[in-house]
């Protein structure tokens, strides 16, 4: 598809064009011509000859144009598309009116956005909109909402918006913190480009000389989830770095939960696990993708020491105190060089960090500040908190602060607090420097926090902790022979679960596969499974208990959660207790048999564990994993990702969860098995993987008790539950 007419036109005709600013056509001509469009403008306005020396020609002797922008009423746009396409050689059309597709189903709205798309692409066009607010490039302003911000073609943002409000507060709020964008995106309804389109634009067009690298995502469907990864995951492997706000992830309307791992498939979670496996940073506010914009257009601390510099002592401390329950340091500053700095400032001064140089301080301070931090290497970023009480200008300060970010090679996040007694200040920074700022020492303390998925990827890092306060992983490898060894080893696997799956998916009943089959497949799997009897035989369970070194439990076979139904009976030591819950099981309603199994005995250090894994439409499948038992939906200390999982996925799963501490040996506990988890992880992944007609799985408990032999954890699956329908 061909996005020259609508990203780079040389021709622009505006329908509905109009001299009032204050209506649609109006200000989108307006903003056109005061960005400096260089090609050809014309508007269509049949009151009108010319707009202020914009030619508005009769329809029948328009030239040929690239792109249209439709701001007139709905009811006309049919008209005006099918005449520009077929008769003025228009292939680029935003339409910028509403009443189309949004109307809802069946409506005539609906109908016409289609009639209109048909003929689009009958004419090789494209079309953004309806329903949009426009859009804004390097080559011209075609988008009625306003103010325009700055436009810098390599350090600003892209960013595309679902929404044109949404889209317009965002701009306004980025303006605000002298944020630079370089193109500015709204497809509205989506009739034919939609954010995927445009990400993939973004990908096969990406130039590192000319191209911005921060883009900005606000979506409230991803109509294209493959689609979205691909060009994502592209996008960020060439560098780039993208954030996003997903709306609509709270909707009651969710499947009614036939297994614990149904109840914790929202929305939210797929969002969030597609977001994560494309290298995308989750905001949940237009607040939060603002503050992480200007992070991510800043740039990423190499590590985890942050320098703070202020000329007010209270910030400096707020600040100290975000960064530290975000688990970054602000490591105290000492040893020669910092003497001699403190000697150069004025008295009361400290350089321990938070540096205060006091409210008198000067420029020249702050570069000797700035230059002693860089020199010392001994933090990977500075935070410079630089207000005005509104007695004297501070020009001085922020154009050195603007001077020493172009040329250190120190990251410096600039904060300056005094939106009103420094606004000319601000703007003029912005306007010089191309940088933006935060407005708050809290904002950069909550933006480091929400980009700590890529902050962990960072060597730096990976000897430390994670920014969440758990211990990281992120520094342990495993050889090029042993990582080549689980692959083959997977390989193998798939191939034995694909093999098992054509034999025991023609025994489905329901949906659900019956307990056999779930302990074959989870087998073929690699995941160890609990030796079990399933009957209706009296005499069979008994046999198996006198089998049984020790205590066994009964489960029946059939409804749908066993505990609520009172379907399990635990630590069966005796035949007339067996004998006594087999009667009670086999009469239960639905009741299909008796699983009979030997307990596993977990002792004060065991743990209950679970797995599992849903489909979720367009998505593929979600795997989760956390503590399992009973409290699964209580507490809910689960993660998720997307399948297909590697290994090293599987473990930055579990150095997610909160009870990771239980993993590396706490209070004098012995650390669970963590590799062993990881192995049933990527288990399930390749279950699904290999048959992609899985619904569900949940496998709670997943039990992890010491062997009476070896002393050593190992983790067994007790129950297992697998439904499977057709794609």
């Amino acid at each position: 598809m061909d996005f020259e007419p609508v990203f780079s036109p040389k021709s622009i005709v505006v329908v509905g064009a109009s001299r009032d600013p204050s209506k649609i056509g109006g200000k989108t001509l307006k903003n056109i011509v005061d960005n400096n469009f260089s090609g050809a403008l014309y508007g269509i306005n049949p009151k009108e000859t010319d707009i202020n020396g914009i030619p508005c020609p009769p329809m029948e002797d328009l030239p040929d144009c690239d792109l249209a922008i439709l701001c007139v009423p709905a009811a006309f746009c049919e008209h005006y598309v099918t005449e520009l396409a077929s008769r003025h050689g228009v292939r680029g059309f935003i339409i910028t009116s509403a009443g189309f597709g949004e109307m809802g189903p069946g409506s005539e709205g609906e109908a016409l956005q289609k009639r209109i798309l048909a003929t689009v692409n009958e004419h090789d066009g494209i079309l953004i909109g309806p329903n949009c607010t426009g859009i804004l490039t390097r080559d011209y302003a075609g988008i009625f909402a306003g103010p325009v911000p700055l436009l810098d073609a390599v350090h600003g943002c892209d960013f595309v918006s679902g929404s044109g409000a949404t889209a317009a507060f965002v701009v306004e709020q980025g303006i605000t913190q002298g944020l630079p964008f370089s193109q500015i995106i709204t497809v509205g309804n989506s009739a034919q480009i939609g954010v995927e389109e445009i990400l993939a634009y973004w990908d096969e067009k990406f130039d590192p000389e000319t191209d911005g690298r921060v883009k900005l995502l606000y979506l409230e469907t991803i109509r294209n989830p493959e689609k979205f990864l691909e060009h994502a995951a592209s996008l960020t492997h060439k560098g780039c770095r993208i954030a996003a706000v997903k709306a609509g992830t709270t909707s009651e309307g969710r499947r009614a939960a036939s297994s614990h791992t149904g109840a914790l498939a929202t929305p939210t979670a797929a969002d969030e696990a597609l977001f994560r496996k494309a290298g995308i940073l989750y905001c949940r506010t237009r607040e939060e993708l603002v503050q992480a914009a200007v992070l991510l257009n800043l740039g990423l601390p190499p590590g985890n020491r942050i320098g703070i510099v202020t000329h007010a002592g209270g910030p400096g401390v707020l600040l100290a105190d975000s960064l530290s329950r975000g688990g970054f340091k602000v490591p105290e500053l000492s040893g020669n060089s910092f003497a001699i700095l403190l000697d150069q400032l004025y008295p009361g001064a400290s350089v321990k960090n938070p540096i205060d140089f006091l409210a008198t301080g000067t420029a020249e301070q702050l570069e000797q500040i700035l230059d002693t931090l860089e020199r010392s290497c001994k933090v990977d970023a500075a935070a410079v908190i630089f207000g005005s009480p509104g007695l004297a200008p501070v020009d001085a300060v922020y154009t050195a602060l603007g001077r020493i970010m172009l040329k250190s090679n120190l990251l410096i996040y600039p904060i300056f607090p005094s939106m009103i007694t420094a606004a000319r200040e601000m703007a003029e920074f912005a306007e010089s420097f191309r940088r933006p700022f935060f407005l708050d020492e809290g904002a950069l303390g909550s933006a480091l926090q929400t980009a700590a998925p890529l902050l962990r990827q960072s060597a730096a890092f990976s000897s430390s902790i994670h920014v969440d306060g758990t211990p990281s992983m992120a520094g342990e490898t495993r050889n090029t022979s042993e990582t080549q060894e689980k692959w083959e080893t997977r390989e193998m696997r798939m191939e034995r679960i694909r093999q098992t799956a054509v034999r025991l998916l023609q025994e489905k009943t329901d949906g659900y596969l019956s307990p056999a089959s779930c302990t074959a497949l989870l087998q073929a799997a690699g995941i160890p499974v609990i030796a079990e009897l399933l009957s209706s035989d009296l005499s069979e369970v008994l046999s198996f208990f006198d089998e049984s070194e020790g205590s066994i439990a009964l489960k029946v076979v059939g409804p749908l959660h066993k505990s609520d139904a009172g379907g399990v009976y635990l630590n069966l030591k005796t035949r007339e207790a067996v004998q006594e819950a087999f009667n009670k099981l086999i009469c239960l309603p639905e009741a299909a048999g008796v699983q009979a199994q030997p307990m596993v005995q977990k002792d004060d250090d065991g743990q209950e564990l679970f797995v599992g894994a849903v489909r979720e439409p367009g998505y593929g499948h979600l795997v989760f994993c956390g503590m399992g038992g009973v409290f699964i939906e209580v507490f809910k200390d689960t993660v998720s990702e997307l399948s297909p999982i590697s290994f090293a996925d599987a473990e930055s799963m579990i150095g997610r969860l909160k009870s990771f501490p239980l993993f590396t040996g706490v209070r004098g506990r012995q650390p669970l098995p963590r590799d062993a988890f990881a192995d049933c992880i990527t288990g399930v992944s390749d279950l699904v993987t290999a048959v992609p007609s899985i619904a569900e799985i949940d496998i709670n408990p997943l039990i992890a008790a010491k062997s009476t032999v070896s002393g050593e954890f190992r983790l067994t699956a007790v129950d297992v539950r697998i439904r499977v329908d057709e794609e």
